[in-house]
Parts: C-alpha cells; sequence; structure tokens
C-alpha cells in the first residue's frame, strides 16, 4: 500500500490524492526506485480508478490481453491524475519464459511520441517471477483494492 499525497499548488492548480498499491521486488518498493527517476507517476493499481481498467492492467501483466503500447510494452507507473498513457509512463517487457515470468527493459514513454528512453531505468531489472506466485500477488491486489474500493462506499 502507497500513498501520494494531495497538494494544491499555485495559480489554482492542485495534485489529487492517490492510494494505489505499490509493486514489491525482492523487498524493495519499485514505485520508489522509479521515482528517484524524478518521475510523479503511481502504480496503475489505484484505488479510486475504475476497476475495469485496474483488471485489465493486471490481465495485460499475465499475458492474457494486449500489451498497451507498441513493441509488446505493457504500463507499470502511469499519471497519477488521469491514468492516461499519453502523460507518460514507465513500461516494461513481461515475457512468459514457462515456468516463470519476466520483468525486463523498463522504459519511459508515451502515446504522442515515437521515443522510449531506457537510460533512466539501465540499472532497473530484470526481474523473474515464479509463475503461480505472480498470479497469486496480482489477483490478491485486485481483491484488496475491490475491498478498499467497499470500505469507501459504505
Amino acid at each position: 500500500m502507497a500513498h501520494r499525497p494531495g497538494e494544491n499548488l499555485r495559480g489554482g492548480a492542485f495534485k489529487t490524492a492517490r492510494t494505489f498499491l505499490d509493486f514489491v521486488v525482492d523487498g524493495r518498493s519499485l514505485g520508489e526506485l522509479i521515482k528517484a527517476r524524478k518521475r510523479d507517476i503511481v502504480s496503475f493499481l489505484i484505488a479510486d480508478f475504475a476497476e475495469s481498467e485496474t483488471a485489465r492492467g493486471v490481465r495485460r501483466l499475465l499475458l492474457q490481453e494486449p500489451a498497451d503500447l507498441p513493441n509488446n510494452r505493457r504500463s507499470l507507473y502511469i499519471c497519477p491524475e488521469c491514468g492516461d498513457l499519453g502523460c507518460g509512463a514507465v513500461t516494461v517487457e513481461v515475457i512468459d519464459t514457462g515456468d516463470s515470468f519476466r520483468w525486463q527493459r523498463f522504459g519511459y514513454e508515451n502515446t504522442w511520441e515515437d521515443k522510449l528512453d531506457f537510460s533512466c531505468f539501465e540499472n532497473v531489472g530484470p526481474f523473474a517471477f515464479e509463475k503461480s506466485s505472480y498470479q497469486l500477488e496480482l489477483n490478491m491486489a485486485l481483491e484488496k483494492l475491490k475491498s478498499l474500493d467497499s470500505r469507501s462506499e459504505s
């Protein structure tokens, strides 16, 4: 569980507070590692975003849905305000190796440029996840987000 605090900015602008689930790999927050690259992003596992879109994101990481960006790249971290990939996203290649899923070639891209920046992520990954644990963790994340959503509705 992670939180991006809201903030009132000059000129009437603001940053929306977001509660989201972060990815933890080898006991380290992947989000913290990526934020160190000066990006204001959150994982797509956001508590108050549309449940159907979050579920599609999980299915993309399970390779059950097509990638959401060209070259078979899948978004992990997105714009905390709107979730639009046009604002920029940290993306990854997900490979099914048979007994595991592998995240490799982390990059930053958007939908309006033909540019993929790998330079900030040269020391991030690759990561391999045992297949059944990976599937279980992603499905548990969806359930956790549903329980957070139902608490906010009561």
